[in-house]
């Protein structure tokens, strides 16, 4: 998306429409992907084990010194509907379920794996926070994708914002939906 507009068509059957903005950038990015976290028994890495259980907050290390960065957030053979949520722990060490945000990274449905990508902010003590709202499990696969450059704005992290919200009726099939205005009005990508 670029500028202050976007338009979706939906091409298939009805269906409700959510947007999140968690942050968005001006200019690019640059940095190696590197696999932060993945809970797979085969292929883990980090200290989570999974696949996770839905109503929990779990602490990701990343071993990232504070700053913004670009992630990639896969959802790998989920058992229930859910959303992840990753942000940055509070100052105060991991979040309760009280503290985490209503704006979801990635949702996902049963037996169907998926990604999003996301731009957060990782503080001084190197950790994100991550809570899925689904009855079931799923396992989770963090790849950090680039750094935006220190003392630069490039990168606004906005409270996370709901800009959308089509429920609780679908947008019709065939039609289409214009979203209008982006965080601070900037023209920014997100």
């Amino acid at each position: 998306i670029n500028g202050a507009n976007m338009c979706i068509q939906d091409n298939g059957a009805a269906v409700n429409l959510v947007i999140d903005v968690t942050g968005y950038t001006t200019s690019n990015y640059a940095g190696a992907a590197t696999r932060i976290l993945d809970t797979r028994p085969a292929t883990q890495k980090g200290s989570l084990l999974g696949p996770l259980a839905g109503g929990t907050v779990y602490q990701v290390a990343t071993g990232l010194a504070a700053g913004t960065y670009a992630f990639n957030v896969a959802d790998v053979a989920p058992t229930g509907v859910g959303n992840l949520r990753v942000f940055p722990e509070p100052a105060a060490g991991i979040a309760t379920v009280a503290q985490v945000p209503n704006t979801a990274v990635d949702t996902y449905i049963p037996n169907t794996d998926g990604s999003a990508m996301a731009i957060l902010t990782v503080p001084a003590s190197g950790n994100l926070d991550m809570y899925s709202d689904s009855a079931g499990t799923v396992n989770v696969v963090i790849d950090q994708l680039g750094a935006f450059t220190a003392g630069t704005s490039l990168t606004t992290l906005a409270t996370p914002t709901r800009i959308a919200d089509s429920r609780p009726g679908p947008i019709a099939a065939g039609s289409s939906v214009t979203v209008v205005g982006s965080p601070s009005g900037s023209g920014a990508n997100f």
